[in-house]
């Protein structure tokens, strides 16, 4: 989690760790999900072989690509369960070893044995928290909570940051879950303690002067991040898209199209608001009978008939009573 205001070093730290992330790894061995909302700071990222898909900019697409994850890290998890593995590492050790799977057709009842596939990392990138929250809030808290408890075991990771640390951007659930944050200068000691539950983060310096809060260690660590410019960025992701092409590198697996099919799904009836029937009050379907049936409809009239919304009265217990 990284959290600070704006031109304090928030997008040049997050394209450090991303080229840093390049540095590192192949497109074989890393898939890059990037959600930018803003539309500007992630666009140079949009060509490098490392895509999964195509830069999402849309609120409504962002809470599909964390869909996705979720049941990516659930094929995941029955996928280590069935190899004998506890972590990612483990995992594809035994993948490099050529460990096989036996799998059962169903319909001839058969079976046939193949080698068990790679797991690629897959680092998920969400620019602007506070936006996405705003418009899906409850439905995103749900998923990022579900990843960040079980998906580091199976290679799926989170980057998330905000400009706005807001108690309905940063809720309680989202930070007893996200250990690892980054916190840079912020206006006031109110939003130094929304990141890192501690103050400090409103002493800071600026330009890369940042709080770094890990599971390692119970004190903060004042960090001065690295600078780097958008002309280093473009050298780097140039250089990548360079090396795809003359390699022949082409990201047509398995994973890649899942996302894109996920991804492109119609939006759900009723707007961008709309959370489906399952979201729903339990009451909603009997406030809606009861309405057409009356033929009227008030917020008094569903309280009295529903006995919702009103305060109980308690009457004293008197000797007259007993």
């Amino acid at each position: 989690m990284i959290a600070g205001a704006t031109g304090t070093g928030k997008s040049v730290c997050i394209n450090a760790i991303l080229l840093s992330l390049l540095y590192q790894n192949s497109p074989e061995d890393l898939g890059l999900v990037l959600v930018d909302p803003k539309r500007v700071e992630l666009s140079f990222y949009k060509n490098i072989p490392h895509l999964l898909a195509p830069v999402v900019v849309e609120p409504s697409r962002a809470v599909r690509v964390l869909e996705w994850a979720v049941k990516e890290m659930s094929d995941r998890l029955r996928l280590l369960e069935e190899a004998g593995s506890k972590d990612i590492t483990s995992y594809n050790e035994k993948v490099s070893k050529g460990k096989i799977r036996e799998i059962e057709d169903k319909e001839t009842k058969t079976y046939h044995h193949e080698p068990f596939p790679k797991m690629p990392y897959i680092v998920i990138v969400i620019d602007e928290m506070a936006d996405l929250m705003i418009t899906q809030g409850k439905q995103v808290e749900k998923l990022i909570v579900r990843l960040a408890q079980l998906a580091r075991a199976v290679g799926i990771h989170l980057i998330i940051s905000t400009q706005k640390p807001s108690v309905e951007a940063i809720t309680s659930l989202i930070k007893s879950n996200i250990n690892t944050r980054i916190a840079f200068r912020v206006s006031n000691n109110m939003d130094s303690r929304i990141i890192l539950d501690k103050s400090g983060a409103e002493k800071l310096l600026g330009r890369g002067d940042m709080l770094y809060s890990s599971v390692e260690s119970m004190n903060l660590k004042r960090i001065q991040g690295v600078y780097v410019s958008e002309k280093e960025v473009e050298k780097g992701t140039d250089f990548y898209i360079k090396q795809a092409n003359r390699n022949g590198f082409v990201r047509d697996d398995s994973l890649s199209q899942s996302l894109e099919e996920d991804i492109n799904q119609p939006p759900v009836k009723g707007g961008l608001f709309d959370q489906g029937k399952e979201e729903r009050d339990e009451l909603f379907e009997t406030a809606k009978q009861l309405i057409l049936e009356k033929r009227r409809a008030s917020t008094v009239f569903l309280q009295k008939e529903l006995e919702i919304g009103r305060a109980h009265v308690w009457t004293p217990v008197t000797e007259y009573d007993i």
